[in-house]
């Protein structure tokens, strides 16, 4: 049983990484796109 939960959880952090590389990916994207428009807590 440990090995699958070792896995569960490799597998979730794994998904996690890379949904956060693909959501920084599409915003520096969108953010170079509307002229770097500042979008959050960003102050310029």
């Amino acid at each position: 049983m440990s090995e699958l939960a070792q896995a569960e959880t490799e597998g979730v952090s794994l998904n996690m990484l890379m949904v956060a590389a693909a959501a920084q990916a599409v915003g520096q994207r969108e953010g170079s796109a509307a002229g770097k428009k500042s979008r959050g807590g960003h102050a310029t």
